[in-house]
């Protein structure tokens, strides 16, 4: 457990934002690029203690996220939402799978985006996401 120098009640954070999501991935199962367009809403907020425990909340939502094959025309619509809590100590990096189902029309192949990050409080109290590795594969 790290103790915070000079902190001598709880902090809390909070980050919110969008990212658009005007992006094209190829879909091994149909053999064509699948055309993605969408907002991702996230937020995250928490609270660290003097003593550098980690309370976090994270939330993704993908909003109006749909798809279209390029070639065929096939429709692909994500539907879900993503709710994550868990406890921290600082200085420590907790890991993150997000699986988004991106569902195709009909009897198509569906597409799975796994997600995956790591956030990190560091002793210091300060709050990072390192990365988001994002891979694609389908069903």
């Amino acid at each position: 457990m790290f103790n915070l120098p000079g902190f001598g009640q709880a902090l809390t954070f909070k980050d919110v934002g969008t990212v658009d999501f005007p992006h094209t991935v190829f879909n091994d199962c149909t053999g064509e690029d699948v055309e993605f367009t969408g907002v991702v809403h996230y937020s995250d907020h928490g609270t660290i203690t003097p003593s550098g425990n980690a309370l976090v909340h994270f939330h993704f939502n993908f909003s109006n996220m749909t798809g279209t094959g390029v070639d065929s025309g096939i429709k692909y619509q994500c539907v879900t939402a993503y709710n994550e809590k868990f406890n921290e100590t600082a200085g420590l990096a907790a890991s993150i799978h997000i699986t988004q189902n991106m569902i195709a029309q009909g009897n198509n192949p569906s597409l799975i985006f796994d997600i995956d990050g790591v956030f990190v409080v560091n002793p210091n109290g300060e709050v990072t996401v390192d990365f988001f590795n994002v891979t694609i594969g389908c069903h």
